[in-house]
């Protein structure tokens, strides 16, 4: 609201605080492998179609809305574990799920002042920064079981990386012109943003080794989707 526009300069500003979190978090230690490089690419293509869709839903659409079809993304990482991995079946997973599912029915009900009727533009939009999000965690998921949780600063930084160029790319076709601008108007909140979501990504990194993807990503998705809808 405070840029009116300037989707690529905001994501670029927040992937840059993002990195700066990692970096942080990697206590100044690093030890990059070349077989880690492939996730971190895969990574950083879900992760810019995550975050620019994300905030581009969330222009066109309701936050509300937005934030919970990004979050019903974890159920991709969810699957891949029961799936894939055989993790198994738990009762309270598809009682999850049904109440991810009665959410999307409140949060959409008419009514409200602020009512955002949905459109084919956002729903676009908010499917793709689904697909990317739920594609990104679960190569975080899988990265850490194929290299026994190691290296998990030194992956999020290559991805984070990666993605920032991409991003730049981004930002001198499309913003090129209102970069000033955008940076004075909305870069302390994109920083902001950044640096929320390199925790988020870091405190998932860790909790991947841990617990089962059925279990995790579930109560992350219901957790912010909560928060969001306080918000």
């Amino acid at each position: 609201k405070r840029a009116h526009g300037g989707s690529y300069t905001f994501v670029l500003i927040a992937m840059i605080a993002a990195c700066a979190v990692f970096l942080i978090t990697s206590g100044g230690v690093f030890n990059f492998q070349a077989e880690v490089l492939l996730y971190a690419v895969l990574f950083a293509l879900g992760y810019c179609t995550s975050m620019v869709m994300g905030f581009l839903a969330i222009q066109t659409g309701s936050l509300s809305l937005s934030a919970l079809i990004m979050q019903y993304s974890m159920v991709v990482p969810a699957i891949y574990g029961m799936v894939m991995l055989n993790e198994p079946l738990k009762l309270t997973l598809f009682v999850g799920l049904i109440l991810l599912i009665i959410s999307l029915v409140l949060v959409n009900l008419k009514g409200k002042e602020d009512y955002v009727r949905p459109t084919l533009k956002w729903a676009f939009f908010a499917g793709l920064s689904f697909i990317g999000n739920g594609f990104c965690v679960t190569v975080q998921k899988v990265q850490q079981i194929n290299f026994a949780g190691m290296y998990k600063s030194e992956f999020l930084i290559m991805s984070v990386a990666i993605s920032v160029v991409i991003m730049l790319c981004l930002v001198l076709l499309f913003d090129r012109k209102a970069i000033s601008h955008n940076i004075k108007s909305g870069g302390l909140i994109a920083a902001g943003s950044g640096i929320c979501n390199g925790v988020s990504n870091f405190l998932v990194m860790v909790l991947a080794g841990m617990l089962p993807a059925s279990v995790m990503y579930p109560v992350i998705s219901a957790g912010g989707t909560i928060t969001s809808s306080l918000a």
